[in-house]
């Protein structure tokens, strides 16, 4: 299954279906379960006062209508849980009629969710097995760490909602690691050295299209190889899978960093943005 704000490329026209060349992207916030949020451009015609997006449970089929006025996001709540949802936006004028002309189809779960984390902890310089559970977790999901301390080696779908990571932990040799350097919940040190893991210490990152806003919100999506660094190595990666689209080959879901299904000059150019943004490990969201 498919599956989370700045501007893509979208335009919504309110005269010809033809002139549409539509992307609607998710961009991730804290949110209760079974909530998506959403963001699009704003239409290049004159004429477009507001947007309402249609939200359904199959392509094509929309149950329900959401009035977004002029704004340019949206928050979907109450979507079911494990479940793929079909969003789309038409914009409409000042009299309430709506363009010909859609947005591409948005098929996404809900935010992926961590539930559950055992073992719960992992010793200093060990590297691990650890199963994390929970709700909206494509098995081909890739999980970035959030503590700088742990850089998670590979991700194995292990059932409905399960992954199994393989999580370094760094040995402690370069200074004294402290509680405050995890990121969000978890990251204390127990007693005799553990580190105590918790849902903040991981990113789920479902496939889909993703929008600037997620990318300010969650850097770690920057990096291709998981080394918790973005350098010359995501680059060479970006590259090497250059003009492929999904299900084709020599198609990398990690170098297709904004989730469009292809590999190109969008995704070389947010990590060559990424490469000289941040040339240290990437920074702790707080």
């Amino acid at each position: 299954m498919p599956s989370s704000r700045a501007h893509v490329r979208l335009r919504l026209s309110l005269s010809r279906a033809s002139a549409l060349t539509a992307l609607l992207t998710l961009f991730t916030a804290r949110a209760p379960a079974g909530e998506l949020s959403i963001g699009w451009n704003r239409s290049t015609d004159s004429r477009a006062a507001g947007y309402r997006v249609y939200v359904g449970s199959q392509p094509g089929v929309y149950a329900r209508v959401m009035d977004a006025g002029a704004e340019t996001m949206l928050a979907l709540k109450d979507l079911p849980d494990e479940h793929t949802s079909y969003v789309i936006v038409k914009a409409y004028d000042r009299k309430g009629r709506e363009s010909g002309a859609v947005s591409d189809e948005l098929a996404s779960l809900p935010r992926p969710r961590i539930e559950s984390i055992d073992p719960p902890s992992i010793r200093p310089g060990a590297t691990e097995l650890i199963a994390i559970g929970g709700a909206n977790i494509d098995p081909s999901a890739l999980v970035r760490s959030r503590d700088a301390r742990l850089t998670v080696r590979a991700a194995t779908p292990d059932g409905p909602g399960r992954l199994i990571l393989e999580v370094e932990a760094a040995d402690g040799s370069g200074g004294e690691m402290r509680p405050e350097d995890a990121v969000g919940h978890g990251g204390e040190i127990r007693p005799g050295g553990e580190i105590l893991m918790a849902a903040g210490s991981f990113i789920v990152i479902n496939p889909g299209r993703k929008a600037d806003q997620y990318f300010h919100n969650h850097p770690e999506a920057l990096d291709a190889d998981g080394n918790r660094r973005i350098d010359e190595q995501d680059v060479r990666i970006v590259r090497g899978a250059f003009g492929s689209s999904r299900g084709g080959p020599n198609y990398s879901f990690a170098a297709d960093l904004d989730g469009d299904g292809t590999v190109d000059g969008h995704d070389l150019a947010r990590i060559l943005a990424g490469t000289s943004a941040m040339r240290e490990s990437i920074p702790r969201a707080r």
